[in-house]
């Protein structure tokens, strides 16, 4: 029960984040999960028209617009330059795919969009830190929440965060680190990214 509240508490944090950052018009949040963190924008952004993905199945979770998709397709059910903006929240390190997956989120975010990415983190160099968040994203997904999620372990350092965003073509609007948070005891990053 209290990890249930220190979660919910989390998707509150980071639903703030989020609601801090969007702008006005479209926005994807893609894997949205239990779409908590977008029920909790919606509230306090009803300028902001949010759009659901997720590989399972919680439309009875949500009345947002929610669209399944196939993870093996490696293809969102977006069209090109659909969105004003996406959401990638503790996204990119669950997946064995992190260029085409943001290949694909880029395609579907206009010209000028934002793409705003929320990542667990850890210093360059430091092997304890980058194993504590190995170990802890297995902890929470595997053993307390028994989810299917992949879990290939593809936690960047704040450095390869930049390098894969600096390849990607992106301009770093802002970055800020956030510290830890009770219910998730890694690095968190947070960067607004914008497309050419």
């Amino acid at each position: 029960e209290k990890i249930d509240t220190n979660l919910m508490e989390r998707n509150r944090w980071v639903a703030g984040l989020m609601t801090e950052r969007l702008q006005s018009g479209t926005a994807l949040e893609h894997d949205t999960g239990d779409a908590h963190v977008a029920h909790f924008i919606s509230e306090q952004r009803p300028d902001v028209m949010i759009f659901l993905d997720d590989t399972d199945d919680f439309r009875q979770r949500t009345q947002l617009p929610f669209e399944l998709y196939d993870y093996a397709h490696k293809k969102i059910p977006w069209g090109d330059g659909q969105f004003d903006q996406a959401m990638l929240i503790t996204v990119l390190h669950h997946t064995d795919m992190i260029e085409s997956m943001f290949d694909e989120i880029n395609r579907t975010v206009k010209s000028g969009g934002q793409i705003i990415l929320f990542e667990n983190t850890y210093t360059e160099g430091d092997e304890r830190e980058k194993q504590l968040n190995a170990a802890f994203d297995w902890y929470f997904n595997a053993v307390i929440h028994e989810s299917p999620l992949p879990l290939p372990f593809n936690h960047l350092s704040t450095t390869e965060w930049e390098r894969f965003i600096k390849r990607k073509g992106f301009a770093i609007i802002e970055k800020k680190m956030l510290g830890k948070h009770k219910a998730i005891p890694v690095e968190h990053v947070i960067y607004v990214l914008q497309k050419a």
